[in-house]
């Protein structure tokens, strides 16, 4: 404790340029960027990921640079078989028949519908965008083909054969989903 005649000892303090004088680059430690939140790549709208307002790339136009028209993942175009159908195979492993709610029923039916969804691959593979083009009609059978893409990427390097006289940050695709009801029972009437 001390006394009342015991001088107080001044408070150190850095002289003026070193005190506003910031620290050097690196030698800071840093703190690493939140875990994203898995459950925001399955939101209506949601981007493939990726840095700025419009998914990967930042734009802000919401398809990270890519441009032109999109290549059909049904091509013939026998330079991009191969890469659109290791893209087709990833995203039918992860593309379910979903269930739709049956109104009064107490259990949910299956229909047949078909959708149109446009989605962009950046060069180095990764998601850029997903964009519903044309509804099914039901709101789960759409959100299963866009998440699927969606849990399908990063995707292979696009190949620079599909790349070429394109401008841009990669390719855009437009795929259709058919979700087709079969059955083995006829009932055919003579």
């Amino acid at each position: 404790m001390k006394s009342a005649t015991e001088p107080s000892k001044p408070e150190p303090t850095l002289p003026p340029d070193v005190a506003s004088t910031p620290p050097p680059p690196g030698s800071v430690a840093r703190v690493p960027p939140p875990a994203p939140d898995i459950r925001s790549a399955f939101r209506r709208g949601g981007g493939g990921g990726g840095t700025g307002t419009g998914g990967a790339g930042g734009t802000g136009l919401g398809r990270g640079g890519i441009e032109g028209s999109p290549i059909s993942l049904n091509s013939t175009d026998p330079d991009f078989n191969d890469y659109l159908e290791r893209v087709r195979a990833l995203i039918e492993r992860n593309w379910t028949y979903p269930c739709v709610d049956g109104g009064n029923n107490s259990w949910c039916e299956r229909r047949s519908a078909q959708l149109v969804i446009e989605f962009g691959i950046l060069k180095n593979g990764q998601l850029a965008f997903v964009e519903l083009h044309k509804s099914s009609g039901y709101l789960v059978m759409d959100d299963s083909a866009s998440n699927a893409i969606k849990l399908a990427s990063p995707f292979p390097a696009v190949p620079a054969v599909m790349l070429k006289g394109r401008g841009g940050t990669g390719i855009p695709i437009v795929a259709n989903f058919h979700y087709i009801l079969q059955t083995d029972l006829k009932h055919i009437i003579r």
